[in-house]
């Protein structure tokens, strides 16, 4: 399971969107009503089946959060630039963890 976390709200509805086969998407309620200063922080709960590539899941990813509005988003607790190689990288060690 990957979580992300950001203060961009229209994101949480930007990734329930043409999801790959194998994926799911779960924002939890209790989650996506923290502060975080004047704005809302949402996490967001990404859940990959077996044999999903991580490549496909970090590409997916990556065209999601590209045109967002923040440059900058937390994946796994970890602050990460906007950038597909960023996300590759984060994407692949938090599936290979989980193996």
């Amino acid at each position: 399971m990957i979580e992300i976390q950001t203060l961009d709200m229209p994101l949480s509805l930007a990734l329930r969107k043409d999801i790959p086969e194998g994926v799911q998407i779960t924002v939890p309620p209790m989650l996506a009503t923290r502060e975080a200063g004047s704005s809302m922080l949402v996490t967001i709960l990404v859940s990959v089946g077996t044999g999903v590539p991580s490549s496909l899941l970090a590409s997916w990813l990556y065209d999601k959060l590209k045109n967002g509005r923040s440059n900058k988003i937390t994946i796994n607790r970890r602050e990460i630039e906007i950038t597909e190689g960023e996300i590759t990288r984060i994407v692949e060690e938090s599936i290979k963890i989980e193996k």
